[in-house]
C-alpha cells in the first residue's frame, strides 16, 4: 500500500514521520526510513531524540542504497546473479571502455569496434598528454549523463542494453553512441569482474525494478517504509515505490505548497494560477498528478495556513500558493471568493483525498 502526506511545511512533515516511527520501535524490527541526504538524516534524529529522549532503533537508507537491498538482496535476484554498479563504479567501467578504445585506435586495430563509437574515438584522439584527463572527464560526464537518463527515462537504458532501437532517438546522431557505449560497458563489466561475479547481469540501482519485472522475480517485501524529503520524484523512483508498495506499507512524506489537486488543470488556465505555481511548480505538480493514480487517492494532508501566523508578504504570498488564489487575476470577485480562508476551512474534512480517489478511478475506466 502506498500513502502520500503532503504539506506546505518540512516541520509539520517531520512531525508526522516521528509520530509514524511512534516512541519504542522493536529494537528486532527497526523502523525504516529512506531520505534525501544525510543533513536531513541529522536533523530528523535530533528532532525524534528530543520528541522520546533517544533516537534509536531507525534504519536511515538513501534510495540508491534502498533499492540495492531491496532488490539485489533478494534470494532470486542472487539466483539470477543481479549486479549493480554505483555512482564511484560507473564512471570508472566507463573510463575503461574509453581506454580500450584509445588502445585499439593506437594500434589500428579499432575496426572490430563499429563505426557508432568513431565520435567518441575522435574526441579522445587528441595525440597529447591530456587524453587521460580527457577520458576521465569524459567518464564522469557520461556517468552523470547515464543516471539522469535511468532515473527519467529508465526505457532507454533497458532497449540499449539489448542493442534494440529507441524510436524517439531515431533522428538523434548521439544516441547511436551512447546506446553502443552503454551495451560495451556492461558487457566488459560482465566479462570482467572478479571471481563470482563473472557473466553476472550488471545495472545500476534506478533500473532494478524494471529489470525485476523483466526477469519475473517476486516483488520483495520490506514490512512497514517510510520516506522524506525528496521535493519531487523522477519516473524510476514513482516506479520503485509502485512495486514495492504491492508488498509493503510504504508512506511518503512530501511536501507541496499547494493543498489543492491542481494537476488537471489546462494550459490555458494557468495564467489564473499563481504565479509561483506556474514558474516553479511543475516537478511537484507532475509528481502529485503521479501518486493520485498511484496511491489510489490515498492522501493525507498537513497544510498549514502560513498568513494565520504570519503578517508578511512572503506569508501572504505562501498563503496564496497553498489556496491557488491569484491576486492578479482578471476577475478580482472569483479571487476574493477562492481566497477566503474561512470556505477552505468549511470543505469538509478528506476531500481532497476522496476527489483523489474519484479521479483514480475515473483514469482506470476504459475509454
Amino acid at each position: 500500500m502506498l500513502r502520500v502526506v503532503h504539506s506546505n511545511r518540512s516541520a509539520a512533515l517531520a512531525d508526522a514521520l516521528i509520530e509514524t516511527i511512534g516512541p519504542r520501535p522493536d529494537p528486532f524490527a527497526p523502523a525504516r526510513v529512506v531520505v534525501a541526504g544525510r543533513l536531513l538524516e541529522r536533523s530528523l534524529m535530533r528532532q525524534l531524540a528530543e520528541r522520546h529522549g533517544i533516537a534509536a532503533g531507525v534504519n536511515w537508507q538513501s534510495f540508491e542504497s534502498l533499492l540495492i537491498s531491496a532488490y539485489v538482496g533478494e534470494e532470486s535476484a542472487r539466483a539470477h546473479r543481479l549486479a549493480v554498479l554505483d555512482r564511484v563504479a560507473l564512471p570508472q567501467a566507463l573510463a575503461s571502455v574509453l581506454a580500450e578504445l584509445g588502445r585499439a585506435a593506437s594500434s589500428g586495430s579499432e575496426g572490430h569496434l563499429g563505426v557508432a563509437l568513431d565520435p567518441v574515438r575522435a574526441y579522445l584522439d587528441g595525440g597529447d598528454v591530456l587524453d587521460v584527463a580527457r577520458r576521465v572527464q569524459l567518464a564522469e560526464r557520461l556517468a552523470d549523463l547515464y543516471w539522469s537518463y535511468a532515473l527519467s527515462r529508465p526505457q532507454w537504458l533497458t532497449a540499449w542494453e539489448k542493442r534494440a532501437p529507441v524510436a524517439e532517438l531515431a533522428q538523434d546522431p548521439a544516441a547511436a553512441w551512447q546506446a553502443e557505449l552503454w551495451a560495451r560497458m556492461l558487457e566488459r563489466v560482465a566479462q570482467g569482474a572478479g571471481r563470482g561475479r563473472r557473466g553476472a547481469r550488471f545495472t545500476i540501482a534506478p533500473l532494478l525494478p524494471a529489470l525485476r519485472r523483466e526477469l519475473a522475480l517476486p516483488v520483495p517485501r520490506l514490512g512497514k517504509l517510510a520516506v522524506i524529503g525528496f521535493p519531487y520524484l523522477t519516473r524510476a523512483y514513482l516506479d520503485a515505490l509502485s512495486d514495492l508498495s504491492v508488498g509493503s506499507d510504504i508512506t511518503l512524506f512530501l511536501v507541496n505548497p499547494c493543498q489543492e489537486l491542481w494537476d488537471d488543470v489546462a494550459a490555458g488556465q494557468l495564467a489564473s494560477e499563481p504565479a509561483p505555481l506556474v514558474l516553479w511548480g511543475r516537478p511537484i505538480r507532475d509528481t502529485v498528478s503521479a501518486l493520485i493514480d498511484r496511491a489510489g487517492g490515498n492522501f493525507d494532508e498537513r497544510f498549514v495556513d502560513p498568513s494565520d501566523t504570519q503578517g508578511t508578504a512572503l506569508a501572504a504570498l505562501l498563503g496564496d500558493v497553498m489556496r491557488r488564489t491569484s491576486r492578479t487575476s482578471a476577475s478580482p470577485a472569483a479571487s476574493a471568493a477562492r481566497a477566503r480562508p474561512e470556505e477552505l476551512a468549511s470543505e469538509p474534512a478528506g476531500e481532497p483525498a476522496r476527489r483523489a480517489g474519484r479521479r483514480a478511478e475515473r483514469r482506470a475506466e476504459p475509454a
